[in-house]
């Protein structure tokens, strides 16, 4: 499937197909819906952190790694729950999730 196609499905499907990445015949699929899913939420994620990691006497490299680490989970582990969520929007949920992962990665950041 390409990422045209992958662009206008919903976030939800998106990570159903990044969890068949171990299957052959849909390796590619999860590769190009997750670069789909990444480029949805990287900017997003980015403007959250780097204002955080100033805070934190960080410079925007270190947002940059952080939010890298964190696709990188998605990647490794994409078995979001939206059930776990407070939150009644799927793509919400997601974004807190992100920020979730984003803000233990940053607190072990050393």
């Amino acid at each position: 499937m390409a990422s045209q196609d992958l662009n206008n499905e919903p976030t939800e499907n998106l990570l159903n197909y990044i969890e068949w990445k171990e299957e052959p015949d849909y390796a590619e699929t999860a590769k190009e819906a997750f670069r789909v899913f990444s480029f949805r939420y990287h900017l997003d994620l980015q403007k959250k952190l780097i204002p955080i990691c100033t805070n934190w006497g960080y410079d925007k490299q270190v947002a940059s790694e952080i939010a890298y680490e964190t696709f990188a989970r998605i990647w490794k582990y994409p078995n979001f729950d939206f059930e776990k969520s407070n939150q009644k929007d799927y793509n919400k949920a997601i974004t807190f999730y992100l920020y979730a992962i984003a803000k233990r990665l940053l607190a072990d950041y050393k």
